[in-house]
């Protein structure tokens, strides 16, 4: 090709220089030199890329050149699918590719079909575009061109991403990482950091996809590449704002964004976006909303849907907590229809409890209900795949480290056989003195190590079977924790979205006797206000049950608001006055900490409400690098220290038993009528906390 001639650095002057070309060729020469300049002008200016491809087609149509004929419709169908006019784009490629079948030039089936499963997957044609993407891998593993396989492998897991089956698309993710770890080929194992990275995200592991995009920033280091930089900088934002680390998220976002400005790059959408959120949470919603138009007017430019489904959601959020509950709900179903457009399920979920949420507050208890139901039915589908999700990559990551480990001990053995028969074969040159002597040393020095190494298999086995019951014991703890947890958070929504709905449809009806209550009977006035009363009773006591299973605070912000907003509770009733002091708890701890915790103080508060007769109690919480200490003192009437082994309630035991849980230490010190101080310490160790 003449393009691997010229060169693609001095666009203009290869422009030039080819257009010149066309006033002095024929045939199949003047065939190349246009598809050359469609290829040239791809991306700058489509009019003409397009107008060359046509009249390199004639020319090679004319001529029965078919090679050329159908570079010349893959040039028109890149340019097509640029312009996303994905229909022509896919004419023209299925056409290239009858003719690069009927040439059977392997070269060009694999390029057509490589441009035509871009097509599909624009168009969201998944299963189409994965097939063939596989088709492509069947002829590359032959020509044994293990750069284009890891960029398949890495299409592939993006593919499955996309169609929402993360264990396939970790497992081609892993495959794209080794094989272009093992041919150092940098640039591509930079993109398969950012894609395994960004796939974390979606999968709500942030942790892990921080651990992966790091990886990729030094292999931008290395490569002096700021372009990729940039999105990586913004998956690693986005993983520190879902983690609720604000500042660390705006760093990220501001370095990502500053990248693109330098590069004068016009695709901003979603940084805007991400920096809105943060403001949002912030609570400087006027700023959020800045930001989201911003976003919200790059994306339309860009024909950016995707991203438009979260700036419309978020800027729901913004208007429902301004309490502009019509403006929210405009927002909520744009990105609704987007969002079941493009499949993204999470996202649906959180819209629909907006929704939900949004006529609560303007009293339409009818759609409040119809959209809390809808809800639940796709909370508990993504729920249902998310565990089998997550039993599938389990096995696959436990399988790839498996597989690791054998190909360790393969290399191992292998290096191992060599350099003894190496041993062997000089030995063997000697004389047969010699050669006796090695046997016998031989024989003993085998015999020695036999020993040896069946000792020490010995002690490793013995070590893998402590290691593996100790990890089942942990895992089975850690099921029974969350699964007491999810289903507090279940039963506490349903009551919420479920019964609390029907009961204040419940009430509108009741609402609507009262005009005919003159006309009744006394007494039947009697039993309807009875009745009146007790359906009132029944809607604070489900919001009251919801609240207690799960506090909405503690699981979404942690621990020291949720002991705020407890703090706001109780002093609104006027009994009891709470001073809360926090130190070193700027990051969130361990969430079964922060629930067991929250429990301590909370029944701790209870025994002073129920016995001290107390007006003022502090809570005092200090965290250091391996302990976390809590005081609280009160001014009440006080007790015996050391009757506490005769009480016979749960209140005092129940806190010594959840603090001897954690391995912490709690104290009492009283006396009658001198108040009491409570300390307690807990070591901060996730690994050992119980509920």
């Amino acid at each position: 090709m003449i393009s691997s001639v010229l060169g693609f650095s001095q666009h203009s002057k290869t422009i030039d220089s080819l257009q010149l070309l066309i006033s002095k060729q024929k045939g199949i020469k003047r065939a190349q030199t246009l598809n050359e300049l469609s290829w040239q002008y791809a991306k700058k200016n489509d009019s003409l890329a397009i107008a060359y491809a046509q009249q390199a087609r004639k020319c090679s149509d004319s001529l029965g050149y078919t090679a050329e004929l159908a570079t010349s419709y893959i040039r028109l169908g890149t340019v097509y699918l640029h312009t996303n006019r994905f229909k022509e784009a896919e004419e023209n490629l299925k056409i290239a590719l009858q003719l690069e079948e009927k040439e059977n030039n392997i070269s060009g089936i694999a390029r057509a079909k490589g441009i035509l499963a871009v097509v599909y997957k624009k168009t969201q044609n998944y299963s189409k575009a994965i097939q063939l993407n596989k088709e492509c891998l069947i002829i590359q593993k032959q020509q044994q061109n293990n750069k284009k396989i890891a960029r398949l492998y890495n299409n592939l897991g993006f593919l499955y991403k996309e169609k929402n089956e993360p264990e396939k698309a970790l497992e081609y993710y892993h495959k794209s990482i080794d094989l272009r770890d093992s041919i150092q080929d940098k640039k591509g194992l930079l993109i398969s950091y950012k894609n395994i990275g960004a796939f974390y995200n979606d999968q709500k592991k942030y942790r892990q996809a921080i651990i992966e995009l790091k990886k990729g920033i030094e292999l931008c280091k290395e490569l002096n590449d700021s372009i990729q930089l940039s999105g990586i900088f913004m998956n690693i934002g986005s993983s520190h704002n879902h983690l609720r680390e604000l500042d660390t998220a705006l760093v990220y976002f501001e370095k990502s964004l500053f990248i693109k400005e330098k590069n004068k790059i016009k695709k901003t959408e979603t940084i805007y976006s991400n920096i809105g959120s943060i403001m949002e949470k912030k609570q400087r919603l006027d700023k959020a909303i800045t930001y989201y138009d911003k976003s919200i007017a790059i994306a339309i430019q860009n024909k950016n849907e995707r991203q438009l489904v979260d700036t419309y959601y978020n800027k729901g959020k913004v208007y429902k907590k301004k309490e502009q509950y019509n403006k929210a709900l405009a927002y909520y179903f744009d990105a609704l229809q987007l969002a079941e457009k493009y499949h993204k399920e999470y996202r649906r979920l959180d819209i629909l409890s907006g929704i939900g949420e949004a006529y609560e507050q303007l009293q339409d208890y009818r759609n409040a209900h119809i959209y809390n139901e809808k809800h639940i039915i796709l909370r508990n589908q993504i729920e249902k795949k998310a565990r089998e999700n997550e039993q599938a990559i389990q096995m696959l990551n436990e399988e790839r480290h498996k597989n690791k480990l054998l190909q360790i001990e393969k290399q191992k053995t292998e290096a191992e056989s060599k350099t003894k028969n190496t041993q062997l074969t000089f030995l063997l040159i000697g004389s047969a003195l010699m050669v006796i002597l090695f046997f016998v040393l031989f024989r003993s020095y085998r015999l020695k190590k036999q020993n040896q190494i069946a000792i020490q298999n010995e002690k490793i086995k013995q070590g893998e079977i402590e290691e593996l019951l100790k990890n089942q014991e942990l895992k089975s703890i850690h099921a029974m924790i969350d699964g007491q947890e999810k289903e507090r958070k279940r039963i506490a929504q349903d009551l919420h979205d479920r019964l609390g709905s029907m009961l204040s449809v419940v009430k509108i009806h009741y609402k609507s006797v009262e005009e005919n209550l003159e006309k009744m009977k006394a007494d039947s006035k009697t039993q309807y206000e009875k009745a009146n009363e007790l359906l009132d009773e029944a809607c604070v006591a489900v919001r009251e049950i919801s609240h207690n299973m799960v506090s909405g605070v503690l699981t979404k912000f942690g621990l020291i608001p949720a002991l705020r907003e407890l703090k706001q509770n109780l002093e609104s009733t006027g009994t009891l006055e709470i001073e809360l002091i926090d130190y070193g708890f700027d990051d969130r701890i361990d969430n079964e900490l922060e629930i067991n915790i929250y429990r301590i103080i909370q029944e701790l508060i209870g025994n002073i409400l129920k016995h001290a007769n107390a007006k003022e109690v502090s809570v005092q919480l200090l965290k250091r690098e391996t302990t976390i200490n809590i005081t609280v003192i009160d001014d009440g009437d006080g007790f015996d220290t050391t009757a506490i082994a005769n009480y016979s309630g749960m209140g005092i035991k129940g806190i010594q038993s959840r603090v001897e849980n954690l391995q912490g230490e709690v104290a009492f010190d009283s006396g009658r009528g001198n108040g009491t101080t409570v300390t307690i310490d807990i070591p901060v160790d996730p690994k050992k906390h119980t509920l």
